[in-house]
């Protein structure tokens, strides 16, 4: 639950934070079109990407099933085409993973490390990983809780 009253869209293809976002009285709620994917809470698809194409967003925070050198991953064909879409309409892109994100990759790339301005990952991120992502030029900011706990997509 947000923590204090801020004047707020919230745009998202998760019904899940829609219904949270929703609860918060100073947040304005937007879902895009899309198909909800089979056993999740998620829009995908073509109706979803066009809607992005109108949309010029401040920040965009998103997850990814992999990161894999500078490669953003995810598992399906329409959530990666999502994403990008999602990517191009925002000033700012911050990518939230935990650790155990930086592994092989999964089925379909949707961006790259240069297109992100910040990772925000767990304390359990190996030296190396952390290091390829500074080498990057991408700033890192390193979580207070352990992410792993609960995972990002």
């Amino acid at each position: 639950m947000a923590r204090r009253a801020l004047p707020l869209t919230v745009v998202t293809n998760s019904l899940e934070i829609a219904l949270e976002s929703a609860a918060v009285p100073d947040w304005r709620v937007i879902v895009p079109g899309g198909t909800v994917r089979t056993g999740s809470t998620m829009l995908a698809g073509s109706g979803g990407e066009a809607f992005f194409a109108d949309v010029h967003a401040d920040v965009f925070l998103v997850g990814a099933l992999a990161v894999t050198g500078t490669l953003l991953t995810d598992a399906t064909i329409e959530v990666a085409a999502l994403k990008r879409a999602m990517m191009r309409s925002a000033q700012r892109r911050i990518l939230l993973v935990d650790s155990s994100k930086f592994r092989p990759p999964c089925f379909s790339g949707f961006g790259d490390l240069s297109e992100i301005d910040e990772v925000i990952t767990d304390a359990g991120i190996a030296p190396e990983h952390l290091d390829a992502l500074q080498a990057a030029g991408v700033t890192v900011t390193l979580a207070q809780t352990d992410m792993a706990d609960g995972g990002t997509d």
